[in-house]
């Protein structure tokens, strides 16, 4: 099943419409005001919306649904069933498209914390793999396993950030942790004022993508400056420039100091 993320943005002043939609337990998306379920009757982003909806339904989908003019604390995780269809529910003069979810679980950010910081940010419907170990686990009632392979994207290059200073390659940060620049997931200073700059990958991938991210770590080259790239042990690189660290190594050392066994206990498991 994909896993996906769904937004709805109807205004403040159309509250009741997410509050219907909230306890009926059903998304809906709302763009060209007709009847059609069909993409191919709406223009760019409708129809981009539609058929992803519409390849969910085929297929089956986990979702995650949030309504923050409606409820900023907490949002909807359930299923599309495989089968389902897309319903036009009239709202006075408002024509949504919607579709129903089922074995829903409502959860608080608080709680889950990861999936408020991590959600797309463009977009009204879209995939949300870097969120599919922590969704799955929700819904099967299943606490995730205290290893690497559970932690999510953004929590690892936090953890990889806190190995860097653990190490002591790191003193100071200079940008914010990921998202900052394309090639670039953490960027800071040594004791020395070295520039150190390093690479998060968290998937194990083919050679061909890592040998091209290594290609654009390597452009911050410089006498000055240490490059470092994380990623799975079974994607280990041999490049003198760059400093290859396995995710596996980061997380079986910080778990030896109490401090980070705690953090990383929080990351998975927030209400703890």
């Amino acid at each position: 099943m994909e896993e996906i993320f769904i937004r709805h943005k109807l205004g403040k002043e159309r509250k009741y419409i997410l509050r219907d939609l909230w306890s009926k337990k059903r998304i809906a998306v709302h763009f060209k005001n007709i009847s059609s379920t069909n993409p191919k009757d709406y223009e760019f982003a409708g129809r981009l919306a539609l058929t992803r909806l519409q390849n969910c339904c085929n297929t089956g989908s986990i979702v995650a649904a949030a309504y923050r003019d409606l409820d900023k604390a907490r949002m909807l995780i359930g299923i599309i069933k495989k089968g389902a269809k897309i319903e036009t529910v009239k709202y006075g003069n408002l024509k949504l498209k919607t579709v129903q979810l089922h074995k829903v679980k409502i959860i608080s950010y608080n709680k889950f914390p990861l999936l408020a910081a991590i959600q797309p940010r463009q977009g009204t419907i879209t995939g949300w793999p870097s969120a599919k170990t922590h969704l799955e686990s929700i819904l099967k009632h299943n606490k995730l396993s205290f290893s690497v392979d559970s932690i999510a994207p953004e929590y690892l290059e936090i953890l990889c950030y806190e190995y860097l200073r653990y190490k002591h390659y790191i003193d100071l940060l200079l940008l914010p942790i990921g998202r900052t620049l394309q090639d670039i997931d953490i960027r800071g200073i040594s004791k020395k004022k070295e520039n150190v700059i390093a690479q998060v990958t968290y998937r194990r991938t083919d050679i061909n993508a890592i040998n091209n991210k290594i290609k654009h770590l390597k452009k911050y080259k410089s006498t000055n400056t240490k490059l470092f790239y994380f990623g799975p042990k079974d994607n280990q690189i041999k490049e003198k420039e760059v400093i290859f660290i396995p995710i596996e190594t980061v997380f079986a050392e910080l778990i030896k100091k109490s401090k980070y066994k705690y953090l990383i206990r929080k990351m998975l498991y927030s209400a703890d």
